[in-house]
């Protein structure tokens, strides 16, 4: 194995391929010194980023978690959940970050959330892992799915941030199935708005002050009793915290002005407001923010020029008052957006009005 540490560029990536192949010798680097820990996991990330590395390699991958979690354990603080079944390799749903699987623990249906590894670095699943379920794990609210734990799969390694299995889906699946049958209307749809605003005003309220950072409808599931559970903070942080946006961090269509300039500011909870105002708009005609833009580089173009996602026109129809409220979620200067409290005070309003 060592030879791995001191071969020429030639040789490299089949040694290394050699030894992820080897289950023994994935055993004996978990064993090696810190410092060879370290050289090996520099020389596997090298492999990784070659360009002639195919693209499913999972022995490489777990052979580069293992090392990585030799050097970063798993924090104290979350809990590692065992007796889990999980049900086919095939995700039940796919994003650009993770897969989403069925599972069984303790005869109850979870769901399991596999990072993926991210085509600009990939050997930053731990880290994204740890970041996630490290603000995740400390969320209790009703209308915020929380975290069981962390399962780590005996065969693989593999890591899963595992949830309860929410049955409705998101909120535009289960509001599309609701118009198809003519069951949907603007009480409902502004009751889970509702809801919605609620588990941001919690976020927000919290110690750390959390910014979701990538709210929209599809972040969003629905309960078997029709109420929201608010999902997903791969792209949560701490609003005091010092970490800035690429274009790439969160959905560009729920984005404000200030994230998708040239200069990107940092997620802030007037960042969150403004992302609740599209949410609003993609409820109620569900529908992508810009739908009627195909290109996103020309969605950007027109945030920055100060234009903003259509007015809803279908049924269910939002009423004056509401869109009016929207439009201030949508204003130029964050500080001058609504705060989470309004948001609450304001869709209380508009969900209990008849």
């Amino acid at each position: 194995m060592m030879n791995a540490l001191n071969s020429d560029d030639t040789h490299i990536m089949e040694h290394i391929f050699l030894v992820s192949q080897s289950k023994e010798d994935i055993r004996v680097a978990k064993g090696l010194k810190m410092e060879d820990v370290r050289r090996l996991l520099d020389v596997v990330e090298f492999v990784q980023k070659l360009d002639t590395l195919p693209e499913e390699c999972p022995r490489l991958q777990d052979l580069y978690q293992t090392l990585d979690e030799v050097l970063n354990p798993l924090p104290p603080s979350l809990p590692l959940v065992d007796g889990m079944t999980v049900g086919s390799k095939t995700p039940f749903k796919t994003s650009g970050s993770s897969d989403i699987f069925q599972g069984v623990r303790n005869g109850k249906v979870v769901a399991l959330k596999r990072m993926r590894a991210l085509r600009d670095g990939p050997c930053n699943v731990l880290p994204r892992v740890h970041r996630e379920a490290l603000t995740w794990v400390k969320l209790h609210h009703q209308y915020i799915l929380p975290l069981i734990g962390i399962y780590r799969e005996p065969s693989s390694l593999t890591l899963y941030m595992v949830s309860p299995w929410v049955e409705g889906g998101t909120t535009v699946e289960h509001l599309t199935d609701l118009k198809s049958t003519g069951t949907v209307d603007v009480l409902h749809v502004n009751r889970l708005l509702f809801q919605i605003a609620q588990g941001i005003q919690y976020l927000h309220s919290q110690p750390e002050k959390i910014v979701h950072g990538d709210l929209r409808g599809r972040n969003v599931l629905v309960a078997k009793d029709g109420s929201a559970r608010i999902i997903d903070f791969g792209y949560s942080r701490s609003s005091v915290a010092s970490i800035h946006l690429s274009r790439g961090g969160g959905s560009i269509r729920w984005m404000a002005p200030e994230l998708v300039n040239d200069h990107p500011s940092v997620q802030t909870f007037a960042s969150d407001v403004y992302a609740f105002g599209c949410l609003c708009a993609e409820l109620y005609t569900l529908k992508d923010p810009f739908s009627n833009i195909p290109h996103e580089y020309r969605v950007v173009r027109d945030i920055l020029q100060g234009k903003r996602p259509e007015r809803p026109t279908e049924n269910p129809l939002m009423t004056d008052g509401l869109w009016e409220f929207v439009n201030t979620c949508w204003l130029e200067k964050p500080a001058a957006r609504p705060s989470a409290d309004i948001l609450v005070s304001e869709m209380r309003v508009a969900a209990e009005s008849h």
